[in-house]
């Protein structure tokens, strides 16, 4: 990384360009605000360090022509002690940073880390974007990438690393934080984005059809199987598997996938033959497998094999900066007509501690939306829990706030239908089969009469 530093007094000039270019730094130097220019059109500027007053052109003069060349140039301004005003204001013409004189050389080398890592965040971002933009129209699912918070953006520069690597990955958070998402974006991101992606819910299948539905199986290898079933290995060779919830995974399975992934071989169920793969498993839970392997409950050898690399997937309460953007991408997806908040209203969502996180809020956004009877939701429109939080926390665990949520939207569409169950399941966007499945689960029954 090259830095430019641009300082009329020739002592501190080379003070400052001695110790970065110790600390490892290509520097170029200026002794006032023309040659910095001419510096800055010659090199590749990462890092442009600006005395604020040079004879001449003055540093916030040089800044300006700088950054409307190179919009993504990082800038630091060197102020006089009793300055720092102007240097503020300076900042709002795109400086990313200050420093009083006498310069602290340990003050500077911090700041200067920071601004290099977030430059590194900023341009893993960029490219994230870039590549999910570019990739929607081909995308088997587009993927909708929502949020600016730091934890966000650090969250997708992390991911742009772990894409370019063949390892495998844990991704860990909390329920409805949005793993998957992160899954196919890794895929995405990856050398072999155009080859399958295959994702299964360990906690969805039945113990007895686990290793066929993992492995496969053969023509009559039990009694139900009537002809060749292949696998999820199978259909993702060459590609990546994406094992949901992996911390429910059976302890039979659990030293069976980690042959697969040790041998990088599988055997269909019924069969004598080991089958090659080449797979990239990712792998989710929103349990602490350390604790659960300690507690012997899961495999330690498999928890390391799964851990290779690492992603932990923030709450959404850890990025609240990113809950308006979200509203507005749900409302803009689930309002049949438009609708705006009230900032009341939005100051409830935003304070809201979301125990299920993006889901719950998705949910809680559909379930509004569907109720209200202006174009301007107020609070009375929210549900108990977002109104009144600190009584709703004592009404049950996460699992039991999720059902009631989804029970309360049911019935919204169902009631808003008349009840007929092929425009609810249109409206709620299910199918109608998985509409009658819940209908059951929850045991909602239309009203006699």
């Amino acid at each position: 990384m090259k830095i430019l530093i641009a300082d009329d007094d020739p002592l501190q000039r080379e003070l400052l360009v001695g110790f970065l270019e110790k600390q490892g730094y290509q520097v170029v130097a200026a002794a006032d605000g023309h040659e910095a220019l001419a510096q800055f059109q010659r090199h590749p500027i990462a890092l442009a360090l600006l005395d604020h007053r040079m004879p001449g052109l003055t540093g916030d003069q040089v800044l300006a022509q700088m950054k409307a060349a190179n919009p993504l140039l990082r800038a630091m301004l060197i102020t006089a002690y009793g300055a720092v005003e102007t240097a503020v204001q300076v900042m709002k013409l795109g400086a990313d940073d200050f420093i009083e004189k006498p310069v602290d050389l340990k003050q500077l080398l911090g700041k200067i880390e920071q601004l290099m890592q977030r430059h590194a965040v900023a341009t893993d971002v960029a490219a994230v974007t870039h590549t999910v933009t570019n990739t929607a129209a081909t995308a088997p699912q587009p993927l909708d990438l929502i949020g600016d918070s730091p934890a966000m953006r650090e969250t997708l520069s992390l991911v742009r690393r772990l894409a370019d690597s063949p390892w495998t990955v844990l991704i860990q958070g909390e329920t409805g934080t949005g793993k998957e998402v992160m899954a196919q974006l890794i895929h995405q991101l990856s050398p072999v984005a155009s080859a399958p992606f295959v994702a299964v819910n360990c906690a969805a299948i039945p113990d007895n059809l686990f290793e066929s539905e993992l492995f496969g199986h053969e023509k009559g290898a039990f009694t139900s199987a009537e002809r060749q079933h292949r696998g999820c290995f199978e259909r993702a060779n060459g590609g990546t598997l994406f094992l949901d919830e992996v911390g429910e995974l059976p302890a039979a399975l659990q030293s069976k996938l980690l042959r697969a992934l040790q041998e990088k071989h599988i055997r269909r169920v019924g069969s004598e033959r080991d089958i090659a793969i080449d797979v990239r498993v990712i792998a989710a839970t929103n349990r602490d497998l350390r604790a659960l392997a300690a507690a012997g409950q899961f495999r330690e050898d498999l928890f390391f094999r799964l851990k290779v690399l690492d992603l932990t997937v923030p709450p959404l309460r850890e990025r609240r900066a990113d809950i308006p953007a979200l509203i507005q991408h749900f409302l803009t997806r689930d309002a049949r007509r438009p609708i705006q908040l009230a900032p009341e209203t939005l100051d409830l969502l935003v304070r809201y501690d979301y125990p299920g996180n993006v889901r719950e809020l998705e949910h809680i956004i559909q379930r509004s939306v569907t109720l209200a009877r202006g174009l301007v939701l107020q609070p009375h429109d929210l549900p108990e829990e977002i109104r009144h939080p600190a009584a709703a926390a004592s009404t049950g665990d996460l699992q039991t706030q999720l059902d009631t949520l989804e029970r309360d939207l049911l019935l919204a569409a169902l009631e808003k239908s008349e009840w007929i169950q092929t425009r609810a399941a249109e409206q709620l966007g299910i199918s109608e089969r998985v509409l009658r499945y819940k209908l059951g689960k929850y045991g909602l029954r239309r009203p006699a009469g």
